[in-house]
């Protein structure tokens, strides 16, 4: 939802106004460390309405907190899927490091 609940519950201030993966992002670039972030090969009209889950804006948004840190992004499945939709999916989210704001 847009109080994005479940991650502040989970300690990521993360809502409309804060971007709550920048900080991590620059923390992990200060140490030299990859950020790695799972939910690559989701795509969120194949997620539950009632979940109101948005993997691939949540995987862009990782994205573009990556880019502004200047920290590697590396990516991995949340699900065991193999068909080509997810494989499609995968292409797409690795493009996104290679974009600009």
């Amino acid at each position: 939802t847009r109080s994005h609940a479940p991650e502040l519950t989970a300690g990521y201030y993360n809502t409309r106004n804060r971007d709550g993966y920048l900080p991590i992002a620059q923390m992990l670039a200060r140490h030299g460390a990859v950020f790695n972030f799972t939910c690559i090969e989701m795509r969120d009209h194949e997620q539950p309405q009632d979940a109101q889950c948005a993997p691939e804006k949540l995987v862009h948004q990782v994205a573009l907190a990556t880019q502004k840190a200047q920290v590697h992004l590396a990516g991995e499945n949340a699900l065991p899927r193999y068909d080509e939709h997810a494989h499609d999916q995968i292409l797409k989210a690795s493009q996104l490091s290679n974009e600009t704001e």
